[in-house]
C-alpha cells in the first residue's frame, strides 16, 4: 500500500477514515470539507502563480523533474513535483533550485 499525502492527512485526523480510505471506500460529501478543499487549492494555486510570475518562463518545470544531470540542469523553479520513496508517495507544491556558489558543485 502507498501511503499518500492525502492518506497521512487523514490519519493525523482520525485514523478510521484514513483506513478506509486506504481499503478504497470513499466519502458521502460534506459541504465544509468541499469549501475548506476548495479554499486551500485556491491559495495553493494563487501563491504558485505569485511564484511563477518571478520566475523566467524557461527556468520553470511543471511536474517530474527528469533523471537527467542535476549539475546541468536549468530550472529554477519546479511546480507539483511528486516525491516518491519505497511505499511512500508526497506531492510538492513547489522546489526551488539554488545553484551553488562554488563551481563545479550541484545546486
Amino acid at each position: 500500500m502507498k501511503i499518500t499525502a492525502s492518506l497521512f492527512e487523514f490519519g493525523l485526523k482520525c485514523f478510521t477514515k484514513c483506513f478506509l480510505r486506504s481499503s478504497g471506500e470513499t466519502g458521502k460529501g460534506n459541504a465544509y470539507a468541499d469549501w475548506v478543499r476548495t479554499q486551500t487549492e485556491s491559495c495553493r494555486s494563487e501563491g504558485i502563480r505569485g511564484l511563477m510570475a518571478g520566475t523566467a518562463h524557461d527556468e520553470v518545470i511543471i511536474g517530474a523533474l527528469g533523471t537527467k544531470d542535476q549539475k546541468t540542469a536549468k530550472w529554477r523553479l519546479a511546480v507539483d513535483v511528486a516525491a516518491h520513496a519505497q511505499d511512500l508517495e508526497s506531492s510538492l507544491h513547489a522546489v526551488e533550485r539554488v545553484p551553488s556558489k562554488t563551481r563545479g558543485q550541484p545546486g
